[in-house]
């Protein structure tokens, strides 16, 4: 019987503003770039007449950047500098400052996808496997949240045991931590950081996750009372590696909707899941993959760059990770951030822009793979938020799925997709930017279309025309778009449904009740003393000030009784009673002048904690 022919990889060009393209890559020499006579043929400013060739080799295509190329080729944020072997899903970037002129590659090749989605695990004549990321483990996983030796699987007959090693951040068995050991049954999931083990007949598969993960919520409502509710039924896809932004008018949920997709705040109603896990219910296996940005920033201005990042990792890494190890991780996130000119430098002495990217890697040492920030754009000036948002889309291509919220729209063509609420919580657009622009174009006037081309600044204006729609009508009018089945109905495949009451108590509690303490708290008690003790002595005067005003303020009693000649150690006069009392209140007037002083270092570490 003859051997269906297997489809050819394709190659998937998007410029910005203009439709996809996509090309079969069958040669065994393709050529890339402005030129008519290419085979792929890119009309690009930023392309070169000649800018690159794709090369099949045994494993399949590679790319190469050809010289004389005006901009570079990027893949995972940084330039290729040498022949790149494609691998299923890979993105590659060819962009400047200006996000409207962005050029992105995606490499298609269904048949590759399929043979390196699993890893099977042989045990060969052996009965029991270490994994962990100490290199002597038999299963080595490289993640700085899986400790060093995590976790064995010992093969009993023809079953299987797993047994947790009193790992930092655990291990979990369709989405429940095990508790010392456990039985593991056919089909059985268990999830170690961001690696996913799958048990068979007589082997265990593993999946590495690690490129970022899918986000789905359905159905998604927030009663904050009886007669309130502040997010409409909102249902939303994000795919692995994806840059969301979420912008919309004041009072449209931004903040809310993305609490309750992060798992920080729940919806009262619906569901999130990520990587098909439920947020709400397996919150403890699925934190470790989630890096929070609040909109004020979460550092302590009087370290260096370095020492914020060191005492961050020691905070949320594994306590058996090597000082080698952190500083190396630590290493890693100033490259990606281009801060390692700047790692000595007081964060009090930084920019508003070096400053944000600060408090993001503080987040990024855990290597994140779903990564939120709420308005880090704010109070920045336009080229310091250029250069932001260009970093976010970077991280995201590196393999992580990002949700941002801003006010700022001068830089959303970078993202993949955007989220555009009305007042009152509404989902007024989900989709590409480039198609929000042509949707709510056809909503200006004949004039204004002639005058100018949309901006995303337009769209706010759009909405808050009366004449146009009421909030509740623009959700209504986009779930009968094409673009509503495409990006949300059916990629969920069935997970909306007609919501069902479900107290946000329960699901709080849920979220509350199964906190996993990474560092024992006599470790968390030595490292932030050692931190605080670092940030007091770089200000020395103050530091003596400090000290110095309990002791002072103690003796002031001591000192007036003298100057009224009323001395209680006087040989003769003094008495015994008024020497204790002195005594009492010297020691009661410094607890308490040091109190005060301690209770204004509890309170700066608000924003932090």
């Amino acid at each position: 019987m003859d051997r269906a022919p297997q489809p050819s990889p394709q190659l998937l060009v998007v410029v910005a503003n203009k439709k996809p393209q996509v090309f079969d890559l069958t040669q065994p020499r393709l050529t890339l770039g402005r030129a008519e006579d290419n085979d792929i043929v890119i009309a690009s400013p930023l392309v070169s007449r000649l800018h690159a060739e794709l090369i099949l080799t045994e494993a399949g295509y590679q790319i190469n950047t050809l010289p004389g190329t005006g901009n570079p080729l990027m893949f995972n944020g940084r330039p290729l500098d040498a022949p790149h072997r494609l691998q299923p899903g890979d993105t590659l970037r060819i962009g400047s400052l200006d996000p409207v002129m962005m050029v992105s590659l995606t490499y298609l090749a269904p048949v590759l996808a399929l043979a390196n989605q699993a890893e099977s695990i042989q045990f060969g004549e052996k009965n029991l496997l270490q994994i962990g990321r100490d290199p002597t483990n038999e299963v080595v996983l490289e993640s700085p949240i899986v400790s060093r030796f995590h976790a064995q699987i010992e093969l009993v007959g023809q079953r299987y045991r797993i047994r947790d090693l009193r790992s930092s951040n655990g291990t979990f068995i369709n989405g429940r931590r095990v508790d010392g050991e456990a039985r593991l049954q056919p089909e059985d999931s268990i999830q170690i950081g961001p690696y996913r083990f799958v048990v068979g007949q007589g082997r265990i598969d593993q999946y590495d996750e690690s490129g970022g993960v899918k986000v789905e919520a359905a159905g998604l409502n927030k009663w904050v009372r009886n007669d309130l509710n502040i997010l409409q039924d909102i249902s939303v896809v994000f795919q692995p590696r994806e840059f969301i932004v979420v912008v919309g008018q004041s009072g449209g949920g931004k903040s809310t909707l993305v609490d309750a997709i992060a798992g920080y705040r729940p919806a009262t109603h619906g569901q999130v899941w990520v990587n098909g896990m439920d947020v709400y219910h397996c919150f403890d296996l699925i934190r470790n993959d989630i890096g929070f940005v609040p909109q004020r920033d979460i550092i302590h201005t009087g370290l260096t760059v370095y020492q914020a990042f060191d005492y961050a990792a020691q905070l949320r890494m594994p306590p058996d990770t090597s000082p080698d190890e952190r500083c190396k991780r630590i290493e890693e996130v100033l490259v990606d951030l281009d801060l390692t000119h700047r790692k000595d430098v007081q964060i009090s002495g930084l920019s508003g822009g070096q400053l944000k990217r600060v408090s993001i890697g503080v987040e990024l040492l855990t290597k994140p793979r779903l990564f939120f920030l709420d308005e880090p754009t704010s109070g920045l000036d336009p080229g310091t938020e250029t250069a932001l948002m260009q970093l976010m889309r970077r991280l995201a291509d590196q393999g992580r799925t990002i949700v941002l919220i801003t006010h700022a729209t001068k830089n959303v063509m970078l993202a993949d997709k955007i989220i555009f609420l009305a007042r009152g919580g509404y989902l007024a657009w989900f989709g590409p930017p480039e198609e929000a622009l042509e949707y709510f174009d056809q909503y200006r006037s004949e004039r204004d279309r002639r005058g100018r081309k949309i901006e995303f600044d337009d769209i706010y204006s759009i909405l808050d025309n009366p004449h146009h729609s009421a909030p509740a009508e623009w959700a209504k009018r986009y779930q009968e778009l094409p673009a509503f089945t495409k990006y949300i109905r059916d990629p969920l495949a069935g997970r909306i449904q007609e919501p069902k009451p479900s107290p946000v108590e329960e699901k709080q509690a849920l979220i509350n009740g199964r906190a996993i303490r990474q560092v024992n708290s006599l470790r968390q008690f030595f490292i932030l003393s050692a931190r605080n003790l670092k940030i007091l002595t770089r200000d020395r005067f103050s530091l003596a000030l400090m000290l110095a005003t309990p002791i002072l303020v103690g003796l002031l009693d001591v000192l007036v009784s003298i100057l009224l000649n009323n001395n209680p150690f006087d040989f003769n006069r003094g008495k015994f009673p008024d020497v204790i009392t002195t005594l009492f209140l010297l020691i009661l007037y410094g607890i308490m002048v040091g109190g005060l002083a301690q209770m204004r270092e509890i309170v700066k570490e608000r924003d932090i904690y």
